[in-house]
């Protein structure tokens, strides 16, 4: 597993604990949105570069809380 993948988990990790993104059984969302059903599945939503707006927004958002 590349490092890339490890900061992700780390970011989506962190956001859960801080309550930026809500884990439901497996389900993470953020917001009201619902954009992934395991964390393998929310690193490949959050690590596309088209995605990084939004992987800013809860890495900001962790570190304010």
């Amino acid at each position: 597993e590349d490092n890339k993948t490890k900061d992700t988990e780390f970011i989506i990790e962190e956001a859960i604990a801080k309550g930026v993104i809500r884990k439901e059984r497996t389900q993470y969302y953020y917001g009201s949105e619902m954009f992934a059903d395991s964390l393998e599945d929310a690193v490949a939503y959050l690590d596309p570069k088209k995605n990084q707006d939004l992987k800013l927004s809860i890495i900001n958002e962790t570190q304010n809380k």
